[in-house]
């Protein structure tokens, strides 16, 4: 169980690679902490970092359509936020 799924989307498996990266350094830079799991490393099509209370999920775009996993938890509440 999470409290918290960020779900986001990339153009390619190296967008999503580094978006990844990104989220994996930033995370340890504010909190000290690295994820306790992560998938999807291989391909780049669906990775998930796994920090517990937290799971970042990153599709690349065509996989997030396919999968639409935002419409399983139809009564969670959904914060969209938009790249500046």
């Amino acid at each position: 169980m999470s409290d918290y799924f960020v779900i986001c989307h990339a153009e390619s498996h190296i967008q999503a690679h580094a978006i990844a990266k990104s989220v994996e350094d930033e995370v340890y830079k504010a909190f000290g902490y690295d994820p306790q799991f992560k998938e999807g490393q291989g391909t780049g099509e669906w990775l998930i970092l796994d920090f517990v209370d937290v799971v970042v999920h990153i599709f690349k775009k065509e996989q997030r359509t396919l999968y639409a996993i935002e419409d399983l938890w139809g009564d969670a509440q959904i914060q969209d936020f938009q790249s500046a």
